[in-house]
C-alpha cells in the first residue's frame, strides 16, 4: 500500500497488516504562492509566497509518540526466540524522510521507498559506554568537534536546528553487521491496524487507532553461559547514511542519532510453556472422566450420607442454640449438572437465619446451608460500608413511598392524589401517580394549586370561626364537596367529629400490596427513586412486566465471599491442571440475598416491604429458567494472571446499561451469548469465572501475552508456518542467519528467510513486509473449552 488502504469491511476482531502508509507530500521543498483576481476591476492581490519542507531529519522521538516496545522497558524475560520491535502512533513517520540511495545501490537492493530508521540492539559491552552520548545536535554533528575516525552523516542541506538536543552512537565498522541492509529495511517496517469487536455488536469490528512497527534483526539471546544478558534497543535514523549502508566504512565508527532507547534483559529459557500447560489441561479435560463437569467424589456406597457427600455437601461442626456441639451438613452455591434445579425458588423471604435451617430427621442432623448464606449476605454488607449505606437508603426509599401510598389510599388525608389514584385506568397512570406523591415536592406544588382553587379562602375562614369570641373547644370542619364512607375501595379509617383516629400506614400498606397492580406500581416508585440517587438510567415501565432494572446482582457479589464457603475442599473436586463447568444455587442465592435485605429492617412495616423491596433490589429470572453458571479453572499459567478487576463501587447492574463485552481480550473470550459477571483468583493457580447463563464455548488466552514476532518457544528457532487465513498448517521454516557476526550473535538473514518462507507457503498477493510480519507473528497460545454439554 502506497497510501492510506481503503480495504473491504472487516467483520472478525484481528489486524490488519500493511507494507507502509505512504506520506501524501513527498520528501523536499515546497513553496505556495496564492495570487487573488476581482473579476470586471483588474484589481490583483498576491501574498507573500510561504516555503516549507517536508521530511526535516528528527533528532528523537517523545515517550508520548511511541505506542509500545517489546520486550518492555526494564523487562527480565526469555525472550531469545523473539524479535525486538518498537510501535510508533504516527503510521507516516518511518516514511516521512525518504532515503537516497545511490542509483546502483537501489539496483542491487530492490524498489524503495526505505523507512529512514531502523532498531539497533546492543548487548552490553559491545560499544563502549564514551562511544554514547548525549547533547546538543548541532554541537554533536559538528565535524570540528569530533573524532577523525567517526563518520558523519551527511546532512550538509539540512542542519540540525540550534536548540535540537539528541543522542548519538558511534558504531564500529566491525559491528555494522548489526544493521540492516537496505533491502531488510522494507521487509522489517510495517504498518499494523488492530480491530477490535464493537460494543454491542456481534458482527462488526472497530479499527483502532493504526501504529507503524519497527521490527529488529537480532535475536536478544541470553549469555552462552545461560546467564541472562542485558540489552540495549536504539531506534537510530538512518538519514544522511545511505552511502555507508551500502558501502560500511573500514576502521572507522559511524556516528548514528539515537531517537528513541530502552533497555532489557534476556534470561534463560525457564522450561515450561503456556502452550505445554494449556495442552495437559486439554488432555484432562479429554481422558479426565468429567467432560469438564463439576462432579464431587464418589464416596462409595448407597446410604443416605454417601449421596449427600456426591451433591457436594461436606459435614461441619456446628452448635445448636441450647450448647450442644454436633455435627450439620454444608454445600456452597456450586451446583453439579446432575443436582441442578429445574425451576426457581419460590420460598418466602427468611427472616432470620434461623428460617433457613433445615432438620433432617432421617438423619438426625441439620442442613444449615441456607442459613450460613442468609449470614453470609448479612455479614457482608454490614462489612462493606458502600452496601450498607445503599441498603439503608434502599430501605428508607421504600418506606418513603410505602407511606405516601397509605396516605393516599386514606380517605381523609388523600385528597387530590386519591382521585389521581382511584381514576386511574392504565397502570403506568397508576404508577406516576404514586411516584409523584412519592417526590417530597409535589406537597409544595399541591398546596399552591389549593391556594389557586380557592382553599386559602375556606382555610381563613375556617380560622376566623375557631377564633370568634364564644366558640369553645375544637372548631369542626366539614368537606361538603367530598364524601367518602369508611370501607371503601380505598380503605383507610374515617375521620368524624370525634377526632382522628389517624393514618394506619401498616394496614394501609398490606391492602395496597393485596393488589397486584398497585404493588407494581409501588415496586417502580421505589427502582424510579433508587435509580436516580444511583445515577442509573429511570427504569421503563408496561402493564406486563416489573421495572426493567436491578440494583445489585447477587452473582456478582460472590466474588466477595469467602473461597471455603463457595466450594469447601477445593483440593478434592479440581485436580491440578483441570478446568470444571458449574450450575449456581437459586435457592442459596436467594437465601444470601434474603440476609442482605434484613440491614436497616427493624419495624413491621420493613417486614411487610422486604418482598417488594428484594424484588427491586435484586435481579429477577425472567423467561425461560436459566440459572446462572460459572467455571473453576486450575492450573500454573494462572499465577500469570492480572489481579482481580476491582469492582466500581458500590457493586451495581443494570439491564438498562448492561455491559456488552463478553471477554477480557488479554485472558479470554467467551461466545454462545453469555456475559462474563465477574472473575476472581481464588488462589495463585486457581481462578473462577461467573457467567449469566451457560457458554457455548470458552477460549483461554496465554496470560500477559503481548504481540510478538519470532520463532518457536526455546531454541527451535523455526518459523510455524500459516495459511492466509492464520491456521497452522504443520510445516516449519528453518531460520536463516547471517554468517559474519561472531558466535552468541544471531543476526537474521531476513531476505533469505522470505524465500526459505514462500518455497512452502505462497504469499497469496500479499506484498514482502505484509508476508513477512505475518510469518513472524508469534500467536499466543490457546484453549478451546467446549461447554455446550456442561
Amino acid at each position: 500500500m502506497t497510501t492510506t488502504p481503503t480495504p473491504a469491511p472487516d467483520t472478525k476482531p484481528g489486524l490488519n497488516l500493511y507494507d507502509r502508509w505512504q506520506p501524501t507530500l513527498e520528501p523536499g521543498e515546497y513553496h505556495i504562492d496564492v495570487t487573488q483576481t476581482v473579476s470586471h476591476t483588474g484589481w490583483t492581490f498576491k501574498t507573500p509566497p510561504q516555503a516549507f519542507t517536508v521530511g526535516v531529519p528528527r533528532y528523537s522521538i517523545a515517550q508520548s509518540e511511541v505506542a509500545g516496545c517489546f520486550p518492555a522497558p526494564g523487562a527480565q524475560l526469555a525472550c531469545g526466540h523473539l524479535l525486538p520491535y518498537v510501535s510508533l502512533r504516527d503510521p507516516y513517520l518511518p516514511w516521512e524522510t525518504g532515503l537516497n540511495l545511490p542509483p546502483a545501490a537501489a539496483q542491487v537492493w530492490g524498489k524503495g521507498p526505505w523507512p529512514s530508521m531502523t532498531l539497533l540492539i546492543l548487548a552490553d559491552g559491545e560499544v563502549p559506554a564514551t562511544d554514547v552520548r548525549t547533547g546538543q545536535a548541532h554541537d554533536l554533528m559538528d565535524k570540528t568537534q569530533v573524532p577523525a575516525d567517526v563518520v558523519l552523516p551527511d546532512l550538509t542541506h539540512m542542519k540540525p536546528p540550534a536548540e535540537a538536543a539528541c543522542t548519538t552512537v558511534d558504531l564500529p565498522a566491525e559491528r555494522f553487521d548489526l544493521l540492516p541492509k537496505p533491502a531488510e529495511l522494507v521487509l522489517m517496517a510495517h504498518v499494523r491496524e488492530p480491530l477490535t469487536p464493537a460494543k454491542g455488536q456481534d458482527d462488526t469490528v472497530t479499527k483502532q487507532p493504526a501504529c507503524s512497527e519497527i521490527i529488529a534483526i537480532r535475536l536478544p539471546t541470553p549469555a552462552l553461559a545461560k546467564q541472562a544478558r542485558h540489552y540495549t534497543a536504539h531506534l537510530v535514523s538512518l538519514v544522511g547514511q545511505e552511502q555507508n549502508l551500502t558501502t560500511p566504512p573500514t576502521g572507522k565508527k559511524v556516528r548514528l542519532v539515537s531517537l528513541y532507547s530502552w533497555s532489557f534483559s534476556s534470561t534463560p529459557d525457564p522450561g515450561e510453556s503456556a502452550t505445554e500447560a494449556f495442552s495437559r489441561m486439554q488432555k484432562e479435560l479429554e481422558h479426565g472422566g468429567s467432560g469438564g463437569r463439576l462432579r464431587y467424589p464418589d464416596p462409595g456406597g448407597t446410604g443416605t450420607a454417601a449421596k449427600r457427600l456426591k451433591a457436594g455437601y461436606v459435614p461441619t461442626a456446628y452448635q445448636v442454640v441450647t450448647g450442644e456441639r454436633t455435627t450439620a451438613w454444608y454445600r456452597g452455591p456450586l451446583m453439579t449438572a446432575d443436582h441442578r434445579p429445574k425451576e426457581p425458588p419460590s420460598h418466602d423471604v427468611l427472616r432470620c437465619a434461623d428460617e433457613a435451617l433445615v432438620y433432617l430427621p432421617e438423619e438426625g442432623m441439620f442442613d444449615i446451608s441456607l442459613a450460613v448464606a442468609w449470614t453470609l449476605g448479612c455479614q457482608l454488607v454490614y462489612s462493606r460500608r458502600d452496601l450498607c449505606d445503599q441498603m439503608l437508603r434502599f430501605t428508607a426509599q421504600a418506606q418513603e413511598c410505602a407511606t405516601a401510598f397509605a396516605l393516599a389510599s386514606h380517605p381523609v388525608a388523600a385528597g387530590r392524589p386519591l382521585n389521581l389514584l382511584t381514576g386511574a385506568q392504565h397502570l403506568a397512570a397508576l404508577a406516576e401517580g404514586l411516584t409523584e406523591l412519592a417526590d417530597p415536592g409535589w406537597l409544595r406544588r399541591a398546596f399552591v394549586r389549593g391556594l389557586d382553587d380557592g382553599f386559602g379562602d375556606r382555610l381563613l375562614t375556617a380560622l376566623a370561626r375557631a377564633t370568634a369570641p364564644g366558640a369553645g373547644g375544637r372548631p369542626v370542619v366539614k368537606d361538603t364537596d367530598r364524601t367518602v364512607k369508611s370501607g371503601t375501595a380505598t380503605g383507610g379509617t374515617a375521620r368524624d367529629d370525634e377526632g382522628d383516629k389517624g393514618v394506619d400506614v401498616k394496614a394501609n400498606t398490606e391492602r395496597v400490596l393485596a393488589d397486584p397492580a398497585t404493588a407494581q406500581a409501588l415496586r417502580y416508585a421505589v427502582a424510579a427513586r433508587c435509580a436516580r440517587h444511583m445515577h442509573l438510567p429511570i427504569p421503563s415501565f408496561d402493564d406486563t412486566g416489573d421495572a426493567d432494572t436491578y440494583l445489585w446482582d447477587p452473582v456478582a457479589m460472590l466474588a466477595l465471599v469467602p473461597t471455603w464457603y463457595l466450594l469447601p475442599l477445593a483440593d478434592a473436586v479440581l485436580p491440578p491442571d483441570s478446568v470444571r463447568v458449574f450450575h449456581l444455587d437459586d435457592q442459596w442465592l436467594s437465601a444470601f440475598a434474603d440476609g442482605m435485605l434484613t440491614v436497616g429492617s427493624h419495624t413491621g412495616l420493613d417486614a411487610l416491604l422486604t418482598p417488594e423491596l428484594k424484588k427491586v433490589v435484586f435481579k429477577l429470572q425472567k423467561g425461560a429458567y436459566n440459572p446462572a453458571c460459572g467455571m473453576l479453572m486450575r492450573s500454573p499459567v494462572l499465577r500469570h494472571w492480572p489481579q482481580d478487576p476491582p469492582p466500581a463501587p458500590p457493586i451495581t447492574r443494570s439491564r438498562l446499561d448492561a455491559p456488552q463485552h463478553t471477554s477480557e481480550d488479554l485472558l479470554f473470550s467467551v461466545e454462545g451469548g453469555a456475559r462474563l459477571i465477574t472473575r476472581r483468583q481464588l488462589g495463585p493457580e486457581t481462578a473462577l469465572l461467573l457467567f449469566d447463563k451457560v457458554p457455548t464455548k470458552v477460549v483461554l488466552r496465554e496470560p500477559a501475552h503481548v504481540l510478538e514476532f519470532g520463532f518457536g518457544d526455546g531454541d527451535g528457532d523455526e518459523v510455524i508456518l500459516r495459511n492466509v487465513k492464520g491456521e497452522a498448517t504443520g510445516e516449519t521454516v528453518k531460520a536463516v542467519f547471517r554468517s559474519g557476526p561472531p558466535t552468541g550473535v544471531k543476526v537474521l538473514d531476513a531476505p533469505g528467510l522470505l524465500e526459505a518462507i514462500k518455497r512452502k507457503q505462497p504469499s497469496k498477493g500479499l506484498s514482502d513486509p505484509e508476508f513477512m510480519a505475518f510469518q513472524l507473528l508469534h500467536p499466543p497460545a490457546l484453549l478451546d473449552i467446549d461447554t455446550k454439554g456442561a
